[in-house]
């Protein structure tokens, strides 16, 4: 990109960070002969001066061959990788060693794709502590589903603190929407992130479509199956040539050409979410890839 903020993006639970940068980040790749490591869990200003280490756990650790979009990021989250997602370069579950357990005689442990490997380092990897722990103790799922009537949607969830998110501005939140219902002033998508227990989890985009699509002849045109796997079919009212677009929440166009009558768009290259597929220059229907 061409400004820090370009080239550097820090999501909490799924909602992207302001940053504040001190200096440029580099333009161009960096480049080190040997290899360098990548080092979890302190602060790393060289071997001898190891500062600031974690107090907390390591639960997954995902290493992708692009930039995760925020939409990316909330739908995949709660889930371990199966490991043959597309793009995933390399994985770690940290679930090597026995939690609690004497796991002295580990002294590596590779990732699930083979590529790379974790050397602890300064570690007891006996005890309680400074050991593989074990996944922490729940206290059950946060029920993050949300209903939608009109123009209010309601998080189901009672008793928590909530943040509402615009899914078609790359999930930002909302100023002032932390009620538990929230009123929208706009068609779109959206979704909402609930703090409850100490835990937090982030809902589904979901659509809020009520003042109708203004289409792009008078016959209008229709889009089904809604949500949709891998192949959307569009049917023009008049059968004339119409260019199409795709564009994801935060209005990238993913997608593009031209419909004639009746068309077959295929999206299972797609990542599951909530899609916007606009017909001529101003007729637009929301669909879920699923």
């Amino acid at each position: 990109g061409a400004t820090n903020s370009d080239r550097l993006a820090f999501h909490v639970n799924g909602v992207a960070q302001a940053l504040t940068f001190t200096g440029t980040i580099p333009a161009a790749t960096l480049v080190t002969s040997p290899p360098a490591d990548l080092v979890l869990g302190c602060e790393h200003n060289g071997p001898g001066t190891q500062l600031q280490f974690l107090n907390g756990q390591f639960g997954e650790l995902r290493i992708w061959d692009h930039a995760m979009s925020a939409l990316e990021i909330v739908d995949r989250m709660p889930f371990e990788v199966a490991g043959t997602e597309p793009g995933l370069l390399e994985y770690f579950r940290f679930a090597d060693g026995a939690p609690g357990g004497d796991n002295t005689g580990i002294a590596s442990f590779a990732g699930g794709h083979g590529v790379s490997t974790i050397v602890p380092v300064g570690l007891a990897m006996t005890g309680a502590a400074s050991n593989f722990t074990g996944a922490p103790a729940t206290t059950g799922a946060i029920d993050v589903s949300v209903a939608v009537a009109g123009h209010i949607l309601t998080a189901a969830a009672a008793g928590a603190t909530y943040q509402w998110l615009d899914c078609d501005n790359g999930l930002a939140p909302i100023p002032g929407a932390t009620a538990q219902s929230y009123t929208t002033t706009a068609d779109g998508n959206y979704a909402v992130t609930i703090t409850q227990g100490g835990c937090s989890a982030t809902s589904a985009c979901v659509a809020v479509v009520t003042t109708g699509i203004t289409t792009a002849d008078a016959s209008g045109w229709t889009v089904h199956p809604n949500p949709v796997e891998d192949r959307l079919f569009v049917e023009l009212g008049n059968g004339a040539a119409q260019p199409f677009a795709i564009m994801d929440p935060a209005g990238r166009v993913v997608r593009q050409g031209q419909v004639i009558g009746r068309a077959i768009i295929p999206v299972e290259d797609l990542t599951p979410g909530i899609y916007l597929l606009r017909i001529g220059t101003g007729s637009a229907k929301v669909f879920e890839r699923k």
